[in-house]
């Protein structure tokens, strides 16, 4: 048998001295012996707990770092859409400077005037929602939500302060269609334009009321929900109700318009001075108007049943 495996003496004397000196470590510095079961469920459940720690810390930190780059996001998209608004009502701004100096000069009608002011303070408006969803970001991380149920944020209602901007935009456009209207009327009673100009501007007022009074009905509903009155889910219900009831109203005035369309397409028809093409279209238009009216009708039985 050949001996390349015997091992050195040398090596042997060696590897004791180790042994010992190692014994001698343990027994020192060991003040309760554990089994070796012991040993390997300790360093299983220390190797756990650093990993569970690691995986935490490692969690929380993609977490913070994704609702930075969130944030970074809504800023970004915010200012672009605040830079937008300035060089808009700079431009405005300079037409008004421009129609007030001919206004002076007696070279235009005032109206055009009140018209580009109107366009100046609709932009205003504008910019204090823009510089609040900006303020909603910084609170909050994320994107501004004009949900109902959604949480205050920092104490504050942003969702009833953006629907108080939304209100007075429409209430100054309201107004505007009434010094319209007005003017108008008095055309219509001095004959120099048709009784249909003024049906027109009835209709911009009826639509414009219609809507102040949607977002009066979220204001209420948003109280409503901050108070506790209502859960989330009932102001989301809701909230749809108010919306279904606004398309009714808005397809049922366009079935009045297109009602109306076609009695006069039907007159004019039968006196010959329009061909039969655009007859049958008024009538197209009629029969659309009435099954959007009965489709809006359904939406809100069914949004009603549900509520119940």
């Amino acid at each position: 048998m050949r001996n390349n495996c015997k091992p050195d003496i040398e090596f042997i004397d060696g590897l004791e001295r180790q042994l010992t000196s190692e014994l001698r470590r343990r027994q020192r510095f060991s003040r309760v012996e554990r089994s070796p079961v012991t040993k390997r469920l300790m360093k299983t459940a220390i190797l756990f707990i650093a990993c569970a720690a690691t995986g935490v810390a490692a969690a929380k930190t993609v977490e913070h770092i994704e609702s930075s780059k969130r944030r970074i996001l809504h800023v970004a998209r915010i200012e672009a859409e605040t830079e937008q608004l300035q060089a808009r009502q700079s431009v405005v701004q300079g037409m008004v400077n421009e129609l007030k100096d001919r206004v002076d000069a007696g070279l235009i009608h005032e109206d055009e005037l009140a018209e580009a002011a109107i366009q100046s303070k609709l932009l205003e408006f504008e910019m204090e929602k823009v510089l609040l969803d900006l303020e909603e970001v910084h609170m909050s991380g994320e994107a501004p939500t004009n949900e109902l149920y959604a949480p205050l944020q920092g104490g504050r209602d942003f969702v009833t302060e953006r629907l108080l901007i939304d209100y007075r935009k429409i209430e100054l456009i309201r107004d505007r269609i009434v010094e319209r209207a007005a003017a108008v009327r008095q055309r219509v009673d001095a004959g120099l334009v048709p009784q249909k100009e003024m049906q027109e501007h009835d209709r911009q007022i009826e639509h414009a009321n219609d809507e102040l009074e949607e977002v009066e009905q979220h204001i209420n509903l948003r109280r409503g929900y901050l108070s506790g009155d209502f859960s989330a889910r009932e102001i989301s219900l809701r909230q749809m109700m108010e919306d279904a009831r606004s398309r009714l109203a808005e397809a049922e005035r366009v079935f009045r318009i297109a009602e109306t369309q076609l009695n006069e397409m039907s007159e004019l028809y039968a006196a010959g001075l329009i061909p039969e093409r655009e007859l049958r279209d008024a009538e197209y238009s009629m029969i659309e108007a009435r099954s959007n009216c009965r489709i809006a009708e359904i939406e809100l039985e069914l949004l009603e049943e549900r509520l119940e």
